[in-house]
This record gives C-alpha cells, structure tokens and sequence, in this order.
C-alpha cells in the first residue's frame, strides 16, 4: 500500500509541477528565433547575438558550441542573481535557447576570410566589418544591438585577437580547453573572467570599482567591472548598483519591446554639496525627457575622468526630480593627498546616461569641494549675465556636453549671441527658444599665473517662454490656475486633478527659481509674505508626458 500511495503521491506532484511551469510560460510572451535549421526561443523581446568568428587557418572545434553554451549559460545566471541582491529582481540579458535543447543557446558561426594575422589584438576592424557584412546579408538573425564576438584560437600561446569592448561590441577568445568545468582555475578563470568582464562593456558597462564595505563582504569582494575578470568563479566577485542600474536599462535586458537608444534632453537643474561628520553628501535636482530610473555618483582618483577603473561607485533611485547620496570617506582606498573628479550619472530609462564631473581634492581625508548652484532662465528672447571672483591672467566660458567641457563660441548664432566669453563676465543675449527643451551647464575657467587652471562654480541655464499663459496645454492641465493674481500673503496653485505627480517652479524675472517642489496634491498653499514686491512665472509641469503651463504673478 505505502509502494502504490507514493507513485499516487509522485504521480500528483509531477502533474502539479507540469502545471506550475505551463503557467510559468504563459506569464512571459516567448520569442522565437531559426537559424541554420534550428529552432530557438527566449522570453525576452531582444536577445544577445553571440557570434563564433573562426579565422580561415584555425580548424573548427566542433565542440565550441557545448562549450560556450554553458559558459554563456553560467554567465547569464551570474547577472541575473547579481540583479535580484541589488533590487532590480530576477532580470539578465536575453539569449536565444533551443527548443528542444535549453542548455544550448543560439551561436552564429562565421567563417572568416582572412588568417588569424589579419584579425590581431590592436586592430579589430577587419573583424568587425566581417561580422556586420554577414547581419546585413541576414538582417534576421541579429537580434539586439548587443554583440559578443568570439574568435576561435588554435591556443593560448598563440592567441593574438580583439579581447575588449568597443561601444556596444565586445570581444573576447576561445580555445581548445575553455571549458567550465576547469571553474576556479587557471587559466580559466583569466579569460572566463574577462569575457564576462567585456561582456559587461558590451552591454554597456564602465568601469567602477567597489568600496570598501563591499570588498571586505564575502558575498561581494570584487566589483566585475574593476578587476573581477581575474577573479570570477575562483573567489568572491559580483556586480555594484551602479552597474545593475546600468543595466536595468540595457536592451537586452527589457521585458518588452521599445525603443532603446533614441536619445534624450536631460540636465541637472541644481547640485550641492556637503561635507559632515566624515561623510560627502551630493544632492540636487534634475530635468530630463527621458524617466531617469537611477542615480550613479562615483569619485574617481584622477584630476579629469580616467578609464575607471578605481573610480568608486554609489548608487540610489530618485525622488522625483530630486537626488541625495551620502558617501562615506573610509568607503575610498585613498583620501591622504590626492587629486579627484566626482561624476554624477543620470541612468535613463531608454538606456542611455547624461553625466557632469567636477574636479576636487582630498588633503588629509577631507574633501576640499564645494558644488553649490541651481538653475536660472530667461525668457526667450532676453539674457543672462554670467560672473566669476576668481582672478587669473586668462578666462573662457565653457559649456557642458555629452560629459565633456566646450567653449562658447564669441558671437551670434541661432541658438543665442554670446558676448565677453574670454572674460570675468560672460552675456548670453537673444536666447532662443531651443534653449526651452536644452537647458545648458556653464562654467568658467580660469587660467592663472602658474598656469595651473582654477575652475568656477557651475550654473545651469535654460529659457522659458514668457509670451504666452501656456506653453503646452493639454486637456487636463486647462483647469490649472493660480490665486490670487496679484497675490500678498498666500498663492494658491490649482493642479487640475490628485493623483499625478507634478513639478512646480516659481521664477524671479532674473530667471532665479525662488521656489521649487513635486507634489500629486490637486491644491499647492504657498507663501508669498516673505517674497518681494515684484513679478513671477509659475511654471506646472507634468513629470509624466512634460506637457507644461506657466502663469505671471504679482506679489504686491
């Protein structure tokens, strides 16, 4: 009887796994894929293309596929667990798998024409304009813009191919013997851990290194995208929060299909700096077209920013549109007397980033930086003022973009006139209303006696336009007002409706935002007493589709 009840009981429990998994698939849609006769599937709109380029005088290893499958197997369940300890949940890139065989996934092997000598180290282009030849022959096959090329090497000794990453391409080798069985050891573990490292670049990975608290942690240790590719599977290694925020955004890594890569409009609208009790806190603001998912602060122990390698990661998700990251200082390797740069990251949601960097110093553990500036406009059509303190033999106003500092140019555009750019004070007049969606950053730098460069405070700028009650009115945003106009004590603001989330900035004529909040609240209550007699822009914008209204006020 007990023989019959457990096959009864197996019998049952097999029945009910089978159905838990059947529901399992129905709840991702399944993507399909056929190459070379086989058929494939992923549960992820956009998959990794893993490319097998073997060199015309190397002999086809036929058991490439097995091999590279596991280890392109092992290095998706890596992300994925690193993905679930930093909050993002069970998320990894996508890769085609057999139908019929799960534990082999989808390689497209291309033939070189060339031998080994034409695809060296320091030259990948005779490889990479092969493995694009071969997609737009066979535009089906690629899947993403994510991908991974791996050459076939006759061995070690020999190898001399591409092992790196290039934009959204990586590179990486295989040989006779890599095979994740040899896990923990070497060589293995070099060129395993540096395909999963190059990987990361490939899907779009920095560099960054971990902090303090984390290398001592037995369950982190290594940040992969410092020096974890001499460490993956033979001690402890994993992924920061900066780099799974990065991720989170990456194509490969999406749920459904949309657009990636399309580019933005973001800026920060104000940052500050403090330094307390040990701790270097980075706080501010931030205005962008794009949802920003995430921030990444890093401070990196170079003048400008380097390759990354130590330049160490922090990483938290916004408040609206604001952000606040404390940093401790024992977190560094090093604060005696070194040269730093702080770089503050905008993760956005269409996986693309907009980043700032300041140059500072640590004498004796203390940081010796003070960020301090919020966001001025102007109406379209009038100007700004822009003046330095700082003294030196030489001044240029420059700008920020893409990450990298540009002079203004001395003179009229389309986009505005620039005045006095080599001087302590700089005009921008005749602003244009593409200034409205692209705010600017501006600095100055100053060049002084030694020739040594000193910097100035940053500022960012935008223009808002004045000429009309509404610069974008949907219908839901008609019911918004203020009272009472002219206003004495209290102004009310009518957001139209509860429950959307709003951003609310009163500016002074001299484009000085003198007041600034997000709120889902269908009635603001804000006191004027304090405010002088003088005329205001309410702007109302909805952080949701930037559709915005703005109103002039009176404070008599």
């Amino acid at each position: 009887m007990m023989k019959n009840l457990n096959t009864v009981l197996s019998g049952k429990l097999i029945f009910i796994f089978i159905c838990l998994c059947s529901m399992s698939n129905a709840l991702h849609s399944q993507y399909t894929n056929t190459y070379n006769g086989v058929n494939y599937n992923s549960t992820r709109p956009y998959n990794l293309n893993v490319v097998y380029f073997v060199p015309n005088d190397i002999a086809l290893d036929t058991s490439y596929k097995a091999r590279l499958s596991a280890i392109m197997l092992w290095g998706q369940n890596f992300v994925k667990q690193n993905m679930i300890s930093n909050g993002y949940g069970a998320k990894t890139f996508g890769l085609f798998t057999e139908n019929s065989n799960p534990n082999s996934i989808k390689i497209i092997l291309i033939h070189g024409s060339q031998p080994s000598s034409a695809y060296p180290y320091n030259n990948y282009g005779q490889l990479n304009t092969e493995v694009n030849n071969y997609f737009a022959n066979n535009p089906s096959q690629k899947t993403s813009e994510h991908i991974l090329i791996i050459t076939a090497t006759a061995s070690l000794a020999t190898a001399n191919v591409p092992f790196y990453g290039i934009g959204r391409t990586c590179f990486a080798l295989d040989y006779p013997d890599f095979n994740i069985q040899n896990l923990g050891t070497n060589p293995f573990t070099t060129w395993f851990g540096g395909l999963v490292h190059e990987l990361g670049h490939g899907l779009n990975l920095p560099h960054s290194h971990e902090t303090n608290t984390e290398n001592g942690d037995p369950n982190k240790g290594m940040n992969l995208m410092f020096a974890g590719n001499s460490t993956l599977g033979a001690s402890p290694t994993f992924i920061n929060r900066a780099g799974a925020a990065i991720l989170n955004n990456s194509q490969t890594f999406a749920d459904t299909s949309g657009v990636r890569y399309d580019g933005h409009s973001a800026s920060f609208s104000s940052i500050h700096t403090a330094y307390n009790n040990g701790i270097l806190t980075v706080s501010g603001t931030f205005q962008s077209n794009k949802t920003v998912k995430d921030i990444n602060i890093y401070q990196d122990p170079y003048e400008t920013p380097s390759a990354g390698y130590y330049r160490t990661a922090w990483s938290a998700a916004p408040v609206g549109n604001t952000y606040s990251i404390s940093m401790p200082v024992s977190e560094l390797s090093t604060t005696t007397n070194e040269a730093y740069n702080l770089q503050i990251e905008l993760v956005l949601e269409n996986g693309e980033i907009e980043f700032v960097y300041f140059p500072f110093s640590y004498t004796n553990g203390v940081p010796d930086i003070n960020v301090n500036f919020d966001g001025v406009s102007a109406c379209v059509g009038n100007s700004l003022q822009f003046t330095t303190n700082l003294s030196g033999t030489a001044y240029r106003w420059q700008y920020l973009s893409g990450g990298g500092w540009y002079n203004y140019p001395e003179g009229a555009t389309a986009a505005a006139t620039y005045t006095n750019t080599q001087t302590s004070t700089m005009v921008i007049s005749n602003i244009s209303s593409a200034y409205i969606p692209t705010p600017n950053t501006v600095r100055v730098a100053v060049t002084q006696a030694d020739g040594s460069m000193k910097y100035g405070g940053v500022q960012t700028w935008k223009a808002i336009d004045c000429s009309t009650l509404a610069t974008s009115e949907t219908k839901e945003n008609k019911d918004q007002n203020v009272y009472p106009n002219p206003v004495k004590d209290e102004l009310n603001v009518n957001l139209g409706s509860s429950g959307k989330q709003f951003q609310i900035e009163i500016y002074s004529t001299d484009g000085k935002i003198i007041y600034q909040t997000i709120s889902k609240e269908k009635t603001l209550k804000i006191p004027f007493s304090d405010k002088p007699t003088a005329n205001y822009v309410v702007v109302i914008k909805n952080t949701a589709n930037n559709s915005t209204k703005s109103f002039k006020i009176v404070k008599k």
